[in-house]
């Protein structure tokens, strides 16, 4: 889809934003994919809402395959706690679990 497309265009930090922006104003988005698409067209073209240097970009990171029970179980509470829809779940589990606990 193109919302899919143009996320893939953004930063890790824009996605996560953008991510939480959807969250907050979900209950009066009337199209979700319109607004995904539209903000994450804006973003690419430079009008981004978030600063320039990826704060998850630069730290080494422990692949999500080589997290240990333990740390799958946090980010597993962490998720229920702050009720993440099925979209964003996906996404903190495909990242390493240091960036996932620091969102």
């Amino acid at each position: 889809s193109r919302a899919k497309e143009a996320l893939r265009n953004l930063s890790l930090a824009q996605v996560v934003k953008l991510l939480g922006e959807y969250e907050h104003k979900k209950p009066s988005i009337r199209n979700p994919s319109g607004f995904i698409y539209k903000t994450a067209l804006r973003w690419n073209e430079g009008n981004t809402g978030v600063e320039e240097d990826d704060p998850f970009g630069s730290v080494p990171q422990q692949p999500p395959e080589q997290r240990t029970p333990q740390q799958e179980m946090e980010i597993e509470a962490l998720m229920n706690r702050y009720s993440l829809n099925d979209a964003t779940r996906s996404l903190l589990r495909q990242l390493a679990h240091r960036t996932a606990v620091r969102i």
